[in-house]
């Protein structure tokens, strides 16, 4: 579907999250727990362009059921990372930008990734702007609904991006 927009999307490589901080020996951490696919309307080396994020999160020490993340990331900056692939591995690892406020059904940020230099001064690393929308995996039972639960209200939300 996304294919066959008006918007002529370009998919970029898959990013695979198996973080864990309990190191190699923890056999449950190696399976796949996160998978994040993003869309872009030009280059994928245009860090300036506006991102379409799906993420799904199959397993989470946080949450009981399956969740798809779905949003748009926008007016990024970052000095370090020169491509958009890059910057969803920093995306994935630092996943604070993920973080969703109590109580909130759609949430928007701008959202500064920090790192600690010798010396104790941080610099950023990158900074983006973000709208994401949250739903359970489990309420996509078909095709039908897939269209009109998630990827309808994505192009929506990357619609009004553009406002």
């Amino acid at each position: 579907m996304l294919g066959e927009s008006e918007h002529g999307f370009r998919i970029l490589k898959n990013t695979i999250s198996t973080k864990s901080k309990k190191g190699l020996n923890d056999i449950d951490e190696w399976l796949m727990r996160r998978f994040s696919v993003a869309f872009v309307k030009s280059s994928p080396r245009d860090i300036k362009t506006k991102i379409l994020y799906f993420r799904i999160i199959f397993n989470d020490d946080n949450q009981a059921d399956p969740k798809l993340l779905m949003g748009v990331i926008s007016d990024l900056k970052s000095k370090k990372h020169k491509d958009i692939s890059e910057l969803m591995s920093a995306f994935e690892y630092h996943d604070e930008l993920f973080t969703k406020p109590p109580g909130e059904k759609i949430w928007s940020k701008r959202y500064e990734h920090k790192i600690k230099e010798p010396g104790g001064k941080f610099r950023v690393e990158y900074e983006v702007n973000v709208k994401f929308t949250e739903i359970d995996l489990f309420d996509i039972e078909s095709g039908k609904e897939l269209a009109e639960k998630v990827i309808k209200p994505a192009f929506d939300m990357y619609k009004e991006c553009d406002s």
